[in-house]
């Protein structure tokens, strides 16, 4: 992938969560421990990023395994972006930085758009 031109850059899109919302994830993802992942998540810290994006990502993480929240909110409460940016930007996460800096603008914004439409598909999965 090769450098061309200095375009304008394109934002990151940021995911927003209603508690409801997360409710309905915990109950989708773990329909049979819903409240069980509820407790877990009191142990969840309250940092600058919003704690139900955060509660989200986990989930998305944790792939419905009940066993993975526990190390994954041990992440959060080590630095929130890191379960964040896992679950909203795998594709990204995938690249270092100077391998950013070699791509064209529209080759980081294919990959943007692609995060952003495989997360939608999950948080939208299961909803009418």
């Amino acid at each position: 992938m090769s450098r061309k031109g200095n375009k304008k850059k394109r934002s990151q899109r940021i995911s927003s969560f209603e508690e409801g919302e997360i409710e309905f994830l915990i109950s989708r993802e773990f329909p049979e421990r819903a409240r069980e992942v509820e407790n877990k998540f009191s142990g969840l810290q309250k940092f600058w990023i919003s704690t139900n994006r955060t509660k989200a990502a986990i989930l998305k993480l944790a792939e419905g395994d009940f066993n993975k929240i526990r190390e994954l909110i041990k992440q959060a409460n080590a630095d929130p972006r890191d379960v964040i940016a896992y679950a909203e930007f795998p594709r990204s996460m995938q690249f270092s930085w100077s391998d950013k800096n070699n791509m064209t603008e529209e080759e980081k914004e294919e990959i943007r758009q692609n995060d952003w439409e495989e997360y939608q598909d999950w948080r939208n999965k299961g909803q009418s």
